[in-house]
């Protein structure tokens, strides 16, 4: 092993049946690893129940979890967490397909009859294609509702099948579901389409979705310098409902497409991930497609901080500004004291800082960073040496 002290770690002990022993962990650090190392499990506290469903019935293999502990139901839909702790634990219970999820329950460790009850849920049957009437190559489907009385808000997901059907189960009697489908590469190109349908009832079984069928937000997206700029996503939101509408990429000549848009007004944002501005939303009816939107032109911000644990042996130490893909942005001399600053560094994107010095095998980093900030700290590290020879270089040189 390397370097030491060293920690090791006893848990979740199983006897010759294969079940759980009633032990709880225990870490040791070790000093010496010549010595023999025992570790001693103490006993701990169990935490079981079972899992029926309306008519009393255990349901098997069910995954019931709490935190990082997770068991499943035997055949008779009984579960059973051993080596406890002394508390109380919310277990979480992820039903098979069908049931509703039920709300957690909390109970403390030493309990023996915990007992959660499944109720079955209604189905949303429908398919979802494209504009020509096909089914997409690949899609999803998902309904979320709030929470009705003594329950919680909820949410199922679903793939569409290869002929465009698919099936939202589990639903509890009574949800108002918003339904949102999203169709990858719908027309031949490399987006994902969305399509929202609000106030869908459990027992649906003829929901029909065309993305692409209806009206369309089109535009463009440029850069401060009017050039075309891809890389981003537009959303359109709805006015009226304040639900998502539509969420596509923009392509590398900086046009985008938003499909399948009912009547009405629309409130488009950029959205861009990579921690530079956006240019503020515009509202736009249906039907629109010169839609031109601009990003904001990059300010610029100082950098600065100190570097911490620079060698007695000296030597020059510079710190550099990266972006993402690893360009130099900027680059400035360390002070005596470690302190550096650097001004002028490009706003609005994340940037990556090092510190090095020629010669030396030491260096600091950190990163990603925000431009703007001033207590940014380098804390120097020893890196590798890689020696070597050279043969076969000719006498003249």
């Amino acid at each position: 092993p390397g370097p030491g002290p060293w920690r090791v770690t006893a848990s979740a002990p199983r006897g010759a049946d294969g079940r759980s022993m009633n032990l709880r962990p225990r870490v040791a650090e070790i000093t010496d690893p010549t010595e023999p190392v025992v570790l001693r499990l103490e006993r701990g506290k169990e935490l079981a129940g079972a899992v029926v469903d309306e008519a009393g019935k255990g349901v098997p293999d069910v995954v019931i979890s709490s935190g990082r502990l997770h068991v499943r139901t035997d055949a008779r839909g009984r579960f059973r967490f051993a080596g406890l702790a002394e508390g109380a634990f919310t277990l979480k219970t992820t039903p098979p397909a069908g049931y509703v999820q039920p709300p957690g329950v909390t109970s403390p460790a030493g309990t023996n009859d915990v007992r959660i009850v499944l109720v079955a849920g209604r189905r949303i049957t429908g398919t979802a294609l494209n504009a020509d009437g096909k089914p997409p190559k690949k899609g999803w489907v998902s309904g979320s509702w709030p929470a009705l009385p003594g329950g919680s808000p909820g949410r199922v997901d679903t793939t569409i099948g290869p002929d465009g059907s698919f099936v939202l189960d589990g639903i509890p009697e009574g949800a108002v579901v918003k339904v949102q489908v999203a169709f990858w590469n719908p027309s031949g190109g490399s987006d994902d389409a969305t399509r929202v349908i609000e106030n869908v009832r459990p027992g649906t079984d003829d929901l029909e979705v065309r993305l692409g069928a209806g009206l369309t937000i089109a535009g463009s997206l440029v850069g401060a310098d009017g050039k075309p700029r891809g890389g981003c996503h537009v959303q359109a939101t709805s006015l009226e409902g304040g639900t998502q509408a539509g969420y596509v990429r923009v392509d590398d000549r900086g046009q985008w497409t938003i499909q399948g848009l009912d009547p009405g007004r629309y409130r488009i944002r950029v959205m861009r991930y990579d921690g530079g501005g956006v240019p503020p939303a515009v509202e736009v009816d249906a039907g629109a497609t010169d839609v031109r939107l601009t990003l904001p032109m990059p300010e610029s911000a100082t950098l600065a901080g100190r570097v911490e644990g620079l060698p007695s042996s000296g030597g020059r130490w510079t710190v550099t500004v990266v972006d993402a893909k690893g360009a130099r942005l900027a680059s400035v001399t360390v002070q005596e004291d470690g302190t550096w600053s650097i001004g002028a560094v490009r706003d609005g994107a994340q940037v990556w800082v090092h510190a090095t010095a020629t010669g030396q095998t030491e260096y600091a980093k950190a990163g990603p960073v925000m431009p703007g900030r001033e207590d940014v700290v380098l804390r120097v590290k020893t890196g590798r040496t890689i020696t070597g020879r050279i043969e076969g270089l000719p006498a003249s040189d």
